[in-house]
């Protein structure tokens, strides 16, 4: 991807880079820390041959951007959408759509049971900057005095629930952009644990339904 900028640079008069920054290494090992090593070679060696660069923050321009590319020059922010969510992007075919309705149901029983639900926004990616497992503490935390049950974007097989949380957290599968959209609405809160975002699309998604979220700064 990154040697292509050379081919572009010889056939056309302009080069835009996008982009979404390299995430932190902490806590990978063996071949994904390679990898984002790797990342981080191509961008130094490549981005200051662009003729401009598009970050998706003012976060990203600062700390890898505009260091990667040498300077600040021709670095501008272009702020990611929040809104595609009601343009149906990711629309789930008929098989998928038994699995979403299976989980409107899933999600009213709760409802009905009297859990308050939080949504870990994001992908479940516990053991790295998305710090997802530290959700599990949040939840003991509210337990003495809430009935709560953690909503996870994961199927069950990828996630390791506590045997003292089984009851309290569910794992929603992959639903599609209108399921989402819907557990968004339906839940009291959304959370993030992640140390790192380079603009946090989910914070933007539950904000644009008017929905409370809490993440670190």
């Amino acid at each position: 991807f990154f040697e292509a900028i050379e081919v572009f640079r010889k056939h056309v008069q302009a080069t835009v880079f996008l982009d979404a920054g390299a995430v932190p290494t902490d806590s990978y090992v063996g071949y994904a820390l390679q990898v984002q090593k790797k990342l981080r070679d191509l961008r130094a060696g490549y981005l200051q041959h662009v003729t401009s660069i598009l970050a998706i923050s003012q976060f990203i321009a600062d700390s890898q951007s505009s260091i990667d590319r040498g300077n600040s020059k021709d670095v501008s922010v272009v702020l990611l959408g929040a809104d595609h969510m009601e343009q149906e992007l990711w629309k789930a075919q008929s098989l998928e759509q038994k699995i979403d309705t299976q989980l409107d149901k899933k999600i009213e029983t709760l409802r009905s049971e009297g859990y308050k639900l939080v949504l870990n926004l994001g992908r479940w990616e516990p053991n790295c900057y998305k710090n997802s497992e530290k959700s599990f503490e949040i939840i003991r935390y509210l337990l003495p005095n809430h009935k709560v049950c953690l909503l996870v974007l994961a199927d069950s097989e990828s996630i390791d629930i506590p045997v003292d949380l089984q009851n309290n957290v569910s794992p929603l599968g992959f639903p599609d952009d209108n399921t989402l959209q819907k557990v968004m609405g339906c839940v009291q809160l959304g959370i993030c644990m992640s140390d790192w975002e380079g603009f946090n699309l989910p914070l933007a998604e539950m904000q644009w339904i008017n929905k409370p979220a809490l993440v670190f700064d």
